[in-house]
């Protein structure tokens, strides 16, 4: 019984989410159909511009505005519009290119009067997603037996793919609601803020230790697996790694799809030679299938 819109900002910490007033709903309801009247198309514009809002990386990736219920103004919204970088994305058949980015530029102004921390002018890179240069095939080498298998189908499924954040799948835990695991939610230990001290203090609640970087080679105890951790800088958001059968790593950016290559599109071999951008890398832990991620 609300409208309500989530800017997606970050990888590991919630993404800010919140409700609208009546009085701020009609202003963008304006927006909103202004764009209703935009270019429909299905060229190659369009094709890029959905593989930007539903293979998202790090960072700013636009805003989802959601109405359910008998909320003013939700007879004339659908049940989900994700929007960024010129694209209105309304459902797979009623996908548009906003070439005025009006609808955008508004939701920036709301999301400010949360945050005034963030910049006045809305970030102008629209991320590419990186075509994986390596070849994908169904049958990998397994190096290691006791860690997961890379199998990003599992976790891009439509039902699962954005209840799942980068901890969930770095755990290998799936989640069967909410908006991904967080950090010492496990252990009863709350996540103050996002430094790598603060994370590791989390990640020990949750019954994660850490490790060095020599023990990435070699079989761990309770049929463990190593994680990397990065912490976004200025920022409390994170973002995790984690090493898969195959020996290489993969990941899960945010609500998006898991991967096993960088935002280059090479493989991951080794998760310190590929930084996401904007994160420091915070070390190695070892997680377990024992281990308490909520």
């Amino acid at each position: 019984m609300s409208i309500s819109v989530t800017a997606r900002v970050n990888s590991g910490r919630r993404n800010p989410k919140w409700e609208l007033k009546p009085d701020v709903v009609q202003d963008l309801l304006s927006g909103y159909h202004q764009c209703n009247g935009c270019r429909p198309d299905s060229s190659k514009e369009v094709t890029e511009g959905l593989q930007r809002l539903r293979r998202g990386g790090l960072g700013y990736r636009g805003f989802i505005i959601e109405s359910t219920g008998d909320a003013v103004g939700a007879d004339k919204l659908p049940p989900r519009v994700a929007v960024y970088g010129g694209i209105v994305d309304i459902s797979d058949h009623e996908s548009r290119i906003d070439e005025s980015q009006k609808l955008e530029d508004d939701l920036w102004k709301l999301y400010r009067k949360r945050e005034p921390k963030v910049s006045e002018k809305r970030p102008d890179t629209i991320y590419e997603p990186p075509q994986c240069s390596h070849v994908q095939i169904k049958t990998q080498k397994v190096v290691y037996e006791d860690r997961p298998p890379y199998k990003p189908e599992k976790w891009n499924r439509l039902a699962v793919i954005a209840l799942n954040n980068c901890y969930n799948y770095a755990n290998n835990r799936f989640a069967r609601s909410g908006d991904g695991a967080e950090p010492g939610a496990g252990g009863r230990m709350v996540l103050a803020s996002g430094t790598c001290a603060d994370l590791r203090v989390a990640l020990e609640a949750d019954g994660l230790s850490e490790l060095g970087k020599s023990d990435l080679f070699k079989s761990l105890p309770g049929d463990g697996w190593p994680i990397a951790l990065f912490v976004k800088k200025d920022s409390s958001d994170f973002h995790f790694y984690r090493q898969d059968a195959t020996g290489r790593w993969s990941h899960k950016p945010g609500g998006f799809e898991a991967r096993d290559c960088d935002d280059r599109g090479e493989p991951i071999r080794d998760p310190t030679e590929a930084p996401p951008e904007g994160y420091q890398f915070c070390g190695y832990y070892l997680t377990n299938r024992k281990a308490h991620i909520k």
